[in-house]
């Protein structure tokens, strides 16, 4: 399962790195937020630019507290959609959930 793990985020992150080998260490979780972040600037730009990272961060900030906001202004949408980050609840959920 490791091997599938470290394939995969290389392919995703544009390449291997041996950060990604421990997913549980502060370098690993480092190296996705830092190639993820950088790839977001490029995503976003006013000009496209070529990468082959595919991986975005999820544009949210979580506060200690908890409270949800988006990452940045202007982005409470998606990029390119109207469709918002946080998000509402559709009204067709019931009003007790169990399981």
């Amino acid at each position: 399962m490791r091997l599938y793990r470290v394939a995969l985020w290389s392919a995703h992150l544009g390449g291997y790195d041996p950060a990604l080998e421990n997913a549980g260490s502060e370098e690993c979780l480092h190296r996705v937020r830092t190639v993820s972040r950088d790839f977001w600037n490029l995503y976003t730009a006013e000009e496209p630019v070529h990468s082959d990272v595919h991986l975005l961060p999820y544009p949210l900030i979580v506060s200690e507290t908890g409270d949800v906001s988006p990452m940045e202004a202007p982005w409470d949408c998606f990029p390119d959609t109207i469709a918002p980050v946080i998000g509402q609840k559709s009204g067709m959920l019931p009003a007790k959930l169990t399981t």
